[in-house]
């Protein structure tokens, strides 16, 4: 009976966890509070600076290796139980300090998540992996990505374990 009690309430946890990661990665970043104005006198130029481009996700694709050059290749979006699984994002506008993350669910429960960042300015080629330690294997089903850039969600993948 022990047992059926630890495995309920370890559910609702994950589940509580998954809750709180959703809130977050939708919430509308509020606006930065005024801490000091400018007099209207003020003789000094105004500085202006250009907005920074938003880094977006243009393209994904599901696949069983990455390339040298960081390219996800044999595309699919079928995968056997003991297959490796990349996730090739093409980025646009994307800063060593973008935020890249994922959140992975399994026939619509939460699985996991990853926040990541570009190792340097101008990545166009970025992925996430999801490798299987020896002996184990994948459960059979649906599985959903969800990307997110800098905590807005960009793309929405899905795949299939056979």
């Amino acid at each position: 009976m022990r047992k059926y009690i630890s495995i309920i309430v370890s559910a609702v946890v994950i589940a509580a966890f998954a809750f709180i990661v959703y809130v977050q990665w939708n919430k509308t970043p509020a606006a930065p509070a005024v801490t000091e104005q400018v007099p209207a006198t003020s003789t000094a130029p105004a500085v202006t600076q250009a907005p920074r481009p938003k880094a977006v996700i243009t393209d994904v694709i599901l696949g069983k290796r990455v390339g040298a050059d960081g390219i996800v290749n044999m595309a699919t979006t079928t995968f056997g139980t003991r297959d490796n699984i990349y996730a090739g994002l093409t980025l646009q506008n994307a800063l060593a300090r973008t935020e890249i993350s994922y959140i992975r669910t399994f026939n619509g429960q939460y699985i996991d998540s990853k926040v990541s960042h570009p190792t340097k300015d101008g990545v166009q080629n970025f992925y996430f992996s999801w490798i299987l330690n020896a002996g184990k294997i994948r459960k059979v089903g649906n599985y959903t990505l969800m990307f997110f850039v800098d905590g807005v969600k960009s793309q929405t993948v899905t795949y299939v374990v056979k």
